[in-house]
């Protein structure tokens, strides 16, 4: 995190010198709700079994419920001129689709590289759209790690 604070301006500034319109939609495509549900809905069609299938739910909830909770107890504003809302830290985006990319990389393990690649996408989309640092998303993602592997050993998914 200290990393972020020292070069979350720098970072920020790269990422806004790569803007031109048509990144610009394919990374809010990438921010997209619509994307969110779409995975959700592809990845539980590839989990054949009704309990795994349940915890993936449950799970990317908590995630989501658990990062909204944090942010609210640490208060960490987003950058300056962001066109989001409320705060920053941790990325929710990153949260949940490091949560899911775990959690699917564990049963199909031929295609991790996709699900993290997603991971990957959604979370530099949310510092490219300039609604997060890279300390937000950093975070986002090891709290989303951390959840899965919580949940894998208390739950035995």
């Amino acid at each position: 995190m200290i990393f972020s604070f020292v070069f979350d301006k720098q970072i920020m500034s790269f990422f806004q010198s790569l803007r031109f319109i048509y990144l610009d939609y394919l990374m809010f495509g990438f921010s997209s709700i619509v994307l969110v549900v779409a995975t959700g809905i592809l990845y539980c069609s590839m989990i054949s079994k009704k309990k795994p299938m349940l915890y993936f739910l449950l799970g990317t909830g908590v995630s989501y419920v658990i990062s909204y909770l944090l942010k609210l107890l640490v208060k960490i504003p987003r950058p300056l001129g962001s066109i989001e809302m409320g705060f920053g830290f941790p990325s929710s985006h990153a949260t949940v689709y490091f949560f899911m990319a775990c959690f699917m990389s564990d049963r199909f393990d031929k295609y991790k590289y996709y699900f993290i690649t997603l991971a990957c996408l959604v979370s530099i989309s949310r510092i490219y759209l300039g609604v997060h640092n890279i300390g937000d998303v950093i975070g986002g993602g090891l709290l989303g790690i951390g959840l899965y592997l919580i949940s894998r050993k208390w739950l035995k998914v």
